[in-house]
């Protein structure tokens, strides 16, 4: 975002939007007031309107004099559209930082000005990698019993940085021979009639899928389909 300014270019000027310090993280307690940053944001702790344009840019007659064309003023409305967009994105679903820039940037904001912006979100809670990398570890572990592998792969498709996804993974129990027996024995069910053998086959392509790794798909399938408790065989 740039204008001519007597035969020199230079950066629009970007505005700190929210107002206030960036509300600090600490390592010993990560995600410890999201709810409330979530609660704020689907409040609608922050809106775009709410700034005025003449704080922003001064008298008229120096934005005549300096910027003859309105350019300023005009990527001050695209960036407040677009902050208003991200925020109705952001109270359906978590976003990564990586994914939020570039959510402002198919909006029309320059690349630069909207790592700043996300910067703004991240000192608000509003959005934070750490804090997405938990919530994803979590719903693959409890809600779909997915394994390390495929965990792995949802963090690294939203895009969450290496160290992070590592830190998120380290969290984990090791405990995919548990959770894969747990998972196979939900399918079982459904092998009922299906020779043995066809049945682990089939179970141990459902068990690979979900991440986990050949022997411990194998160990499970066997245990799941022999397992004399299961009412459904």
């Amino acid at each position: 975002m740039t204008r001519e300014t007597g035969g020199e270019q230079s950066l629009a000027p970007v505005i700190p939007l929210f107002g206030g310090g960036a509300v600090s993280r600490t390592d010993d307690a990560p995600g410890e007031d999201r709810g409330e940053a979530c609660a704020e944001l689907s409040a609608g702790g922050w809106h775009s309107t709410w700034v005025d344009d003449d704080d922003l840019f001064g008298d008229d007659d120096d934005l005549d004099r300096d910027d003859p064309f309105g350019e300023t003023r005009a990527s001050s409305a695209v960036i407040s559209a677009a902050l208003d967009r991200l925020i109705k994105r952001l109270r359906r679903r978590g976003l990564s930082e990586a994914e939020a820039t570039d959510e402002l940037v198919a909006d029309g904001v320059e690349k630069t000005v909207a790592q700043v912006l996300v910067a703004e979100f991240v000192g608000k809670r509003w959005l934070g990698d750490a804090d997405l990398a938990e919530q994803l570890v979590h719903t693959a572990v409890t809600r779909r019993r997915e394994g390390r592998r495929a965990i792995a792969q949802v963090l690294s498709k939203r895009r969450i940085p290496r160290e992070i996804a590592d830190a998120a993974l380290a969290a984990l129990p090791d405990d995919d021979s548990e959770r894969a027996l747990e998972f196979a024995r939900q399918k079982a069910g459904g092998y009922r009639g299906v020779p043995v053998d066809v049945a682990i086959r089939r179970l141990v392509g459902q068990l690979q899928r979900r991440g986990y790794p050949p022997g411990v798909a194998m160990s499970a399938a066997r245990l799941a389909l022999a397992d004399p408790h299961d009412e459904a065989r």
